[in-house]
């Protein structure tokens, strides 16, 4: 099996720490994302980051949106349009623009149709993603779980 990073295994140690369970309820500290920065790396740089993506998304969203809507008007057999966005290192934001989609009202035999259905999604993944740290973590916690929890 693939061992994870030290970096990797060094952060997971500190973030233990920001977590609290009781009574089968999590809680985590509020300053975890910003407590542990590496050297060089501001909690100032990544709110604008972060500020920047608030905006991105809903705004990327809306251009891909609004393209397809002008398309699929065009050309009436288009019923789906889907992109895959790059975004930094291998992550992206995937999007899909449906022509039309039907909805079952619940509780009754109704259906109401929606036009210009968005759907959006943001993936975060390592550059190998057969080799990724989170793949490892999870064959880890399955391993720990077999050995605290299993049979």
């Amino acid at each position: 099996m693939a061992k994870n990073t030290e970096a990797v295994n060094e952060l997971a140690s500190k973030l233990k720490g920001y977590y609290t369970f009781k009574d089968g309820v999590c809680t985590v500290k509020d300053d975890i994302v910003t407590a542990e920065l590496p050297d060089g790396l501001t909690k100032d740089q990544l709110v604008a980051v972060n500020d920047h993506f608030s905006v991105f998304y809903p705004a990327n969203a809306k251009a891909f949106g609004e393209g397809s809507i002008e398309h699929m008007k065009k050309n009436k057999s288009v019923d789906d349009i889907s992109v895959s966005v790059p975004l930094i290192g291998k992550n992206t934001m995937n999007m899909n623009m449906s022509r039309k989609e039907d909805y079952k009202v619940v509780g009754t035999d109704k259906t109401v149709t929606h036009y210009g259905v968005l759907t959006a999604t943001v993936s975060t993944y390592s550059a190998d993603q057969k080799k990724s740290d989170m793949k490892v973590v999870r064959e880890e916690l399955r391993e720990m779980a077999l050995a605290a929890l299993g049979k």
